[in-house]
């Protein structure tokens, strides 16, 4: 009977250690580029605009495509944007991407 605490005590070492690994296996892996940044910019506009597209995480989904799908209906096509740039800053976006590239 003086087993259990020992056997309490290994049992939840086991759960911790099987809960770390899981969290390490579902990191997700994201590589920014110019269609990430420029699905951002869609996510971020119909998100302002009251049109859902779901998680703004850069990927074109189901909800996305629905709520650009819903919005043109509404108010016709999705108007292009480029990123904002002013005579201070470099022509060059994070990790390389031009800031002079067309959005969408």
């Amino acid at each position: 009977m003086k087993s259990w605490p020992c056997n309490l005590v290994a049992g939840t070492l086991l759960l911790i250690s099987g809960a770390c690994n899981v969290c390490v296996a579902q990191v997700p892996e994201f590589y920014y580029t110019a269609e990430t940044e420029s699905m951002l910019r869609l996510q971020v506009f119909l998100d302002r605009a009251g049109y859902g597209p779901g998680k703004i995480d850069g990927k074109g989904g189901l909800f996305t495509q629905t709520a650009r799908e819903i919005y043109e209906r509404v108010h016709g096509p999705v108007p292009r944007q480029e990123p904002e740039v002013d005579a201070t800053t470099a022509s060059v976006g994070p990790e390389g991407s031009s800031a002079s590239h067309t959005m969408w």
